[in-house]
């Protein structure tokens, strides 16, 4: 059985839309703005500013390949386990799943991570400890000027 081209033509720009969407795209922005400003203003601090550039591509990456596991498999992440009949959001993987790899299938204590999932976890883990280290480094130049 063949497919029909425009359809999958069609499918093709929904995924795109969906995964580089205008809300994403404008948190991501929000996200650079504020690197290129710690960057400006932490220009000794050049490590701790990399802390934070690597900490938003980790959240960039890992919210890419959600949202592309997701567009991929009819706007549902698949789970390797149990799936509850009132989730909407989840589907249980079978054999028909496309890019496995990206989807919830990393056992974790209560639930399935995916590997997204846990460069999110990361990225929001180092941006937290990147501001402050830039929040501590501010109050503590604060108090050595104002003395």
């Amino acid at each position: 059985m063949r497919s029909d081209p425009t359809r999958e033509a069609t499918l093709s720009k929904k995924i795109i839309i969906y995964v580089f969407s205008l809300e994403w795209f404008a948190l991501y922005l929000f996200g650079l703005i504020c690197m290129i400003i710690s960057v400006v203003l932490l220009k000794p601090h050049w490590s701790v500013s990399a802390i934070i550039l690597i900490g938003y591509v980790f959240i960039f990456m890992g919210s890419v390949f959600n949202r592309f596991a997701v567009a991929h498999n009819n706007f549902k992440m698949p789970v390797a386990g149990r799936v509850s009949p009132h989730d909407y959001k989840h589907v249980e993987a079978d054999p028909s799943t496309r890019y496995w790899w990206l989807c919830d299938w990393i056992e974790g204590r209560n639930c399935y991570y995916s590997p997204g999932d846990l460069m999110l976890k990361t990225g929001i883990i180092m941006t937290t400890i990147g501001g402050f280290i830039v929040i501590i480094s501010f109050v503590t130049l604060k108090i050595l000027f104002v003395r």
